[in-house]
């Protein structure tokens, strides 16, 4: 494969996994039930490809198919989650945390299309929970990404 054809998949593996975690979000916010069922509408997300038969193209795009196979197994088992955790406060909030390598913060610093974006550090009490439980749902290893999906929840509600 080209470099260009490798920065093309690097770029299409990057949209789809965005788009995975938005779609996670909107999963978890609705599974735990953190806003009313009635703000959410079933909708079947799909991956759209190019509709060349040549088996050329197939192959090109084998390894972005493998990556939307992995997030749909991810979404699957989120959707089954609420019967593995306790429920939740009627007042409880939620945040989306990103963890990363320093290395990884750093070149996202370096970035000049990123360098408004507000990356918070956050607070350690943000971040940490008493008596926290770990419960792991998924994981998927390939050769694009390491992914595990992990509950984190509070013996204390």
């Amino acid at each position: 494969m080209t470099e260009t054809g490798e920065l093309q998949n690097a770029y299409i593996g990057a949209d789809m996994f965005c788009e995975f975690l938005e779609v996670a979000i909107h999963c978890l916010l609705y599974t735990r039930e953190l806003y009313p069922a009635g703000v959410f509408e079933k909708k079947r997300n799909s991956m759209f490809l190019s509709k060349s038969v040549s088996i050329q193209m197939f192959c090109h795009m084998l390894p972005i198919l493998l990556i939307a196979f992995n997030h749909r197994g991810f979404l699957l088992k989120l959707s089954v989650t609420e019967s593995l955790l306790k429920p939740l406060p009627e007042d409880c909030t939620w945040t989306v945390q990103v963890y990363t390598k320093e290395s990884a913060a750093l070149a996202i610093e370096q970035k000049q299309h990123l360098k408004d974006f507000p990356w918070i550090l956050a607070d350690e009490r943000e971040t940490t929970m008493e008596d926290p439980k770990m419960i792991p749902l998924k994981a998927v290893n390939s050769d694009y990404f390491q992914m595990q999906l992990y509950a984190e929840e509070s013996s204390i509600k």
